[in-house]
This record gives structure tokens, sequence and C-alpha cells, in this order.
């Protein structure tokens, strides 16, 4: 069970890592958005807007739409076809996310910022929904950074107090 429940966190915290660097590539090389963090894309749009740049406010709710649209999909999808297989449909999004990363890599030069930034946002979404707890039952998401180093501090403790 132990040697389970470390794979777990091992792959929660690659996952996290992960959507802090697509975070830092889409901010750094397409268009200042943040694929996985939307309230860093809310509060862009909301800027935008009030300085009167509509065509950016737009960019950004966009992003923050695709997220939102994926999530509830992704939710919808995994509670009727995978009846509550959790390991079953953890699987699945983590082989479409290796679908759409391998495929925007392969074509990222052709595609405009909207397109990679929304790519990468359902990658996030997805695995918002998929990956929800650990193997404790302890909350989870591996999209939100600073929430998750205080559930990696908290299990950590327990962890050791156990032992």
């Amino acid at each position: 069970m132990r040697n389970n429940a470390t794979n777990e966190y091992l792959l929660g915290a690659m996952l996290a890592f992960t959507s802090g660097f697509l975070d830092c590539y889409t901010f750094m090389l397409h268009g200042g958005a943040f694929a996985t963090m939307q309230t860093g894309n809310l509060i862009q749009a909301v800027y935008n807007f009030v300085e009167r740049n509509c065509g950016r406010a737009i960019y950004f709710w966009g992003l923050n739409i695709v997220f939102l649209v994926t999530t509830f999909v992704t939710k919808w999808t995994l509670d009727i076809l995978c009846n509550n297989n959790e390991l079953k449909w953890k699987r699945y999004i983590l082989q479409i996310n290796l679908i759409i990363m391998v495929g925007l890599g392969g074509f990222y030069s052709k595609l405009t910022d909207f397109i990679v930034n929304a790519s990468v946002s359902v990658c996030a979404a997805m695995q918002y929904c998929a990956f929800r707890t650990f193997a404790n039952g302890s909350a989870y998401a591996t999209v939100f950074c600073t929430g998750n180093m205080r559930s990696l501090v908290d299990n950590g403790n327990r962890q050791i107090i156990m032992r």
C-alpha cells in the first residue's frame, strides 16, 4: 500500500511541476496567457477590459471558457463512460494529454497562440477532473501550485507522524 501511495505522490508532483512549466511556456512564448492558471487569465481579461483592449480581453475570456467547457465535458464523460473506475479514466486522461502535447510539439510553429494555449488548457482541465485526490483521500489539484504545496506539507507531516 505504501508503494502505491508513494507512486501516486510522485505522479502528483510531476503533474504539478508540468503544470507550472506549461504556464511558463504559454506565458513567455504564446501571448502572455496562463494555460493552466485560469485565475491569471481572468485577471488578464478584466485588466484588458478596463484598459479598453477588448480584443485581448476576449482572448483571455476565451481561454477561461475553453477550460470551463472542457472541465464540464470531461467530468460528465468520465462519470458516464468509466463507471467510477478511477484508475481507468486517469490512464485515458494521461493518454489524451500525451496525444495533444505531441501534436502541439509537431505543429507549434504553424499554430496560433490561442490554439496552443487552448490546447494546453484542455489538457489542464482534463487533469483537474481526473486527479482530484491522493491515495489517502486528501484533496489535490494538479493545476494549482499554492494549495498543493500546503497539501504536500500536510501529507508529509502525517506520513512522518504515522511512522
